[in-house]
């Protein structure tokens, strides 16, 4: 049984364990040459297999109903690359600052504060766009959404977002990769463009302040500014 069969089995059986069973199988050895060539240890890779499945299970595969098994395949596989990217890197994060004795703890800055309050009035504001789009537009917006936010918040960085969506080999040319990362570059100055416009919308109806406002555009302009840096 295929990928795409079983995501649909799961969605129509949703207490059916042993379906639920039966696609974690699928998902392993779907997925197993891509932890090899990520040089995972199993249980490394047994933990972001139950960290994928607790996803699947918490936020549904309705997504994934009707698609083809090539395209259930390449978004699972996606979905696993970035987060063994992620893991990597908390690794060696972890890594560092076990090795570094007696670091002073210091306070999170005023900027990183201020930095997370615009965020979440990002988000507010992407709730109100996104509400206001075309069901069939919904999964790029998404996905367009999770990669600006991702890198507001520390959590994505533009190296992830050419080894995931954009599919970039790891042995690409500096020309392949400047070349995607200005695909990458339109899609989210476009999405910045259209959230500060909904936040004009918002401010004339009333929903959000003059201060409100003035942050959104004040974000959307450093994190262009950030971008053309490639800090973002």
């Amino acid at each position: 049984m295929g990928l795409a069969e079983l995501l649909g089995l799961v969605t129509h059986q949703s207490t059916s364990q042993q379906a639920w069973e039966q696609l974690s199988v699928k998902l392993k050895s779907t997925l197993s040459a891509d932890a090899a060539s990520w040089r995972l240890q199993d249980a490394d890779f047994e933990d972001i297999l139950q960290t994928m499945m607790e996803k699947l299970a918490s936020q549904g595969v309705h997504a994934l109903v009707g698609k083809s098994e090539g395209e259930c395949r390449e978004y699972l596989r996606t979905m696993f690359r970035h987060m063994a990217i992620l893991r990597d890197r908390k690794g060696k994060r972890e890594v560092m600052v076990d090795s570094v004795p007696d670091v002073e703890v210091r306070p999170v800055s005023e900027e990183r504060v201020e930095l997370k309050q615009a965020g979440e009035l990002l988000e507010r504001v992407y709730q109100a766009y996104r509400q206001k789009r075309r069901p069939d537009h919904l999964p790029e917006l998404e996905k367009d959404w999770a990669e600006l936010s991702g890198l507001l918040s520390g959590e994505l960085d533009m190296e992830s977002i050419l080894l995931g969506r954009e599919r970039l080999a790891l042995g690409a040319s500096i020309a392949e990769k400047e070349k995607a990362a200005q695909r990458v570059y339109k899609r989210h100055g476009r999405l910045r463009d259209h959230l500060t416009t909904m936040a004009r919308w918002l401010e004339e109806k009333g929903c959000l302040s003059s201060d409100e406002l003035k942050q959104v555009i004040q974000l959307s302009a450093w994190m262009k500014r950030n971008q053309k840096e490639g800090t973002t």
